[in-house]
């Protein structure tokens, strides 16, 4: 059957033809890729499914029923994702069965598995199946099961899994509403190679790792208490996810000393404390190409041991305590992709090291909400090649942070430090740049022209510095808003109302060329002292306090910008009456 607006074939209907003999893999039936039904059944067909089968995207209704086919089911046929009927009985088929059923909005998981005897792999992502975890299944010779996205609930058994599954060596709940703790040995006795528990209701203390694991997800769930150190055992462990829990204590030592040779650790969103375990047992045995430790309580300073980490690509330590100067000394590494050190207690210069092109593959430069003074250095800008287009590998990469910040696949963020000078004109550049964000710093002179040149530039925040002079025109700067330059009392042109005039390239009547020279933290004092004399004396020396004697929180600062920018300007428009 033909479609009568294409003319493509549709459907072939072979059934009870007569045909006999195997299939050839060059069969030009299976070249007919717009076909959604094909029935085969009936015949006296023998040999292998050919492979060339999977080449039938279309295929909804496939029957192979009463034929002598025998030998394996290729397992690629688990690939034609629009199938919604498949027929294989009646025929000689030995081997074992694979079986993707994702997406198909299953209600209801089907008992009639239990019968299916060489079953070995079960995949259900992404249905709405509702149900307790399925140990009726234990007389099916599972390798995998994949149970994701669904509406599994309750507890998923008092005894050790490998009870029920001795052959099972992956396991994936994740995203469903399992909840209750896990007995201590529920993985112990089992092969199991990969663990996927994320998204879920356990709670708790973290259950003992099997020797055998190598990949362990339990994220976004409400475990607590220490990191076993039984946890060491697992000598082969590569992927650590244990993020958005409530686990609390310190990191342990075999995470980062070589005894466990992990790749990638996530920890954010726990309670960990203390600081970050140093190694110096054996310096250069670091093979980690992810650490995600954000959003915690770590203190101290970072770990000498990472400028030996030669893999790493991302290092997301952000909203922690950690005291530390800039570490430049993690300029050289060759594929650090993602540097994030944004809301902690680093401070002093951010200086460069002896690296000839530091930073080279950088494409997200997270800095904000620090202690920083100084110049941006010029030297670190015109090095990052990662935002210029040279690096492939991550030319569209995003990075979603553990507070859920996207950043764009080039990012450089400045904001809240004292950085000074000038805007560094390399900055132009960074073809690739997507989001640069250097506000609330005392940044000063002009904005760099080259900037207007970058098209991919999405985001802009200049505001809150001592900027002066014209805001240059034309592509990505004329769809920014004045939002992005406000606060800066010298600045003028569109999207600003103050137009450019003679005087454009002056700085503002103030003594600003004095404040610069000044101790560190002065533009905080003078801000905070004439809020003070307009707002009410013991609320600006309150707000002034604050600011000066703890961490400078982003919202009194913000309100305190605003507002004293709103009265500046309004002083401004009085004395030119």
């Amino acid at each position: 059957m033909c479609d009568y607006v294409t003319g493509d074939v549709i459907v072939v209907d072979l059934t009870c033809s007569c045909l006999r003999g195997a299939f050839q893999p060059n069969n030009t039936l299976f070249t007919l890729s717009n076909v959604q039904t094909l029935y085969l059944r009936g015949n006296d067909l023998t040999g292998d499914i050919p492979s060339s089968i999977c080449r039938m995207h279309s295929l909804e209704n496939l029957s192979l029923a009463d034929n002598k086919l025998g030998d394996l089911i290729p397992p690629c046929l688990g690939n034609l994702s629009k199938i919604a009927y498949l027929s294989l009985s009646f025929n000689r088929m030995q081997g074992s069965l694979l079986m993707r059923l994702l997406a198909c909005m299953l209600r209801q998981l089907p008992k009639s598995l239990a019968n299916c005897t060489r079953l070995e792999y079960l995949s259900l992502f992404s249905n709405d199946i509702t149900d307790s975890f399925p140990h009726w299944l234990r007389t099916v010779p599972l390798g995998a099961l994949q149970l994701g996205k669904n509406n599994f609930h309750g507890l998923v058994g008092p005894y050790p899994l490998a009870l029920d599954f001795p052959h099972l060596n992956k396991l994936a709940i994740k995203m469903n509403n399992f909840a209750g703790s896990l007995p201590a040995k529920y993985f112990l006795q089992s092969n199991l190679t990969y663990i996927d528990l994320s998204s879920n209701k356990f709670e708790g203390a973290l259950p003992i790792l099997p020797p055998t694991l190598e990949m362990f997800f339990l994220s976004s769930n409400r475990f607590t208490g220490e990191i076993p150190l039984l946890l060491c055992n697992s000598t082969i462990l590569v992927t650590v996810e244990l993020s958005d829990n409530s686990l609390t204590g310190r990191i342990p030592q075999c995470l980062v000393d070589g005894s466990v040779s992990v790749l990638d650790l996530y920890l954010s969103m726990n309670s960990f404390r203390g600081p970050i375990p140093e190694t110096l047992s054996v310096p250069n045995n670091c093979s980690f190409t992810t650490i995600d430790l954000s959003q915690n309580h770590l203190g101290g300073k970072l770990p000498r041991f990472l400028a030996n980490c030669s893999k790493l690509e991302t290092l997301d330590l952000s909203n922690n305590e950690l005291q530390d100067s800039f570490p430049s000394w993690l300029e050289a590494l060759p594929s650090l992709y993602i540097l994030i050190l944004r809301s902690n207690k680093f401070h002093g210069l951010v200086n460069t090291g002896g690296s000839p092109q530091p930073f080279s593959k950088l494409q997200i430069f997270d800095l904000f909400n620090n202690n920083f003074h100084g110049a941006f250095p010029t030297k670190y800008v015109a090095s990052f090649k990662g935002m210029t287009g040279g690096d492939e590998k991550r030319g569209n990469f995003v990075y979603r942070a553990g507070d859920s910040q996207i950043f764009y696949a080039a990012s450089v963020i400045g904001k809240g430090n004292n950085l000074t000078g000038p805007i560094p004109y390399s900055f132009g550049n960074l073809t690739n740049l997507e989001w640069l964000d250097l506000s609330l710093n005392n940044l000063s002179g002009e904005i760099p022209g080259s900037l207007a040149d970058l098209t991919s530039l999405a985001y802009l925040n200049l505001s809150m510095n001592w900027l002066m002079g014209p805001i240059p025109k034309g592509k990505q700067f004329n769809t920014f808003k004045s939002d992005s330059f406000g606060g800066n009392p010298g600045l003028c042109g569109f999207p600003l109302p103050r137009e450019c005039g003679e005087d454009a390239n002056k700085p503002p009547p103030s003594t600003h060329a004095e404040e610069e020279d000044t101790e560190k933290g002065s533009w905080i004092e003078w801000r905070a002292v004439p809020m003070g004399y307009r707002c009410g004396t013991a609320f600006g020396l309150s707000a002034g306090y604050i600011m000066l004697h703890f961490r400078r929180p982003l919202w009194l600062m913000r309100m305190m910008e605003r507002r004293i920018y709103k009265l500046q300007r309004r002083a401004r428009r009085t004395r030119g009456r």
